[in-house]
């Protein structure tokens, strides 16, 4: 068979490795599956270097930077060329290609390296979600996380420290130096979670039963909670409403938020 192993596979994104025997044998399943459908959703199929740990030096920190080029009236998207041209392109990934997952996979086995995220909080709250998930089977646990802001939302990186926005006259370099000088700092992130309201029993005659199936429902309420990890704060009245509808108009008309 032209693979040698399946895995892993992250559930919680609808996403697996395979891992191959050649170069050869990766190339054309690239090429069979770059057109293949699923679910009415074309997949994303990518072809990922395997980083070889034992050829760093042991005083290595390598920089992996995860851009999301559409941020800041796609800002990131010039920004994400600049890197590719100072850094190996292996280690710039654009998270609309897969997510940030693809670029802390391919790190997986990097002993100690640091990340620099470039985009907006929502971006940076994706790179610490899909860490989460990444690092259980990691050598690096927990690398720190330097911020290049980008667009608008940009208050975890203000509270961190690195400024409220990326005006584009910023020398990339210099982006690059702060990231080695930068002091390590704790976040402390939190979690909300969130029980449906029970529902009570309905009345029921003499001659009618309970459903199994609502009894259930009834006696097992934590089967219908979900819990979310927050960075910053969340709102759930008029504020939330007025976020929500600016997210999905940036989405709509990019041109007008640059």
């Amino acid at each position: 068979k032209p693979f040698t192993a399946i895995g892993p596979i992250y559930f919680e994104y609808g996403s697996l490795v395979i891992t191959f025997n050649t170069a050869k044998a990766a190339t054309s399943a690239v090429q069979r599956l770059q057109n293949a459908v699923y679910e009415e959703k074309k997949l994303i199929v990518l072809c990922l270097p395997n980083v070889q740990p034992h050829m760093l030096s042991p005083d290595c920190e390598p920089l992996l930077v995860l851009v999301n080029v559409k941020s800041g009236g796609c800002q990131g998207s010039e920004l994400i060329k600049a890197f590719r041209r100072l850094l190996n392109p292996f280690q710039v990934f654009d998270v609309l290609k897969g997510g940030p997952l693809v670029g802390l996979y391919v790190f997986r086995n990097v002993p100690k390296y640091k990340i620099l995220a470039c985009g907006g909080d929502g971006t940076i709250g994706w790179v610490l979600q899909c860490l989460d998930i990444a690092k259980q089977d990691a050598a690096c646990f927990s690398p720190p996380c330097g911020i290049v802001p980008l667009g608008t939302g940009n208050d975890l990186a203000r509270v961190l420290r690195w400024g409220g926005g990326y005006s584009g006259e910023e020398n990339p370099m210099d982006i690059l130096r702060d990231v080695i000088e930068a002091e390590e700092v704790r976040l402390d992130r939190w979690a909300v979670v969130f029980h449906e309201e029970e529902r009570s029993q309905p009345p029921t005659t003499s001659n009618v039963e309970p459903s199994p199936d609502s009894e259930q429902m009834m006696s097992n309420p934590e089967d219908q909670t979900s819990m979310i990890i927050m960075n910053n704060y969340f709102g759930i009245g008029i504020d939330a409403d007025v976020c929500l509808q600016f997210h999905n108009k940036v989405k709509t008309a990019l041109v007008y938020f640059n």
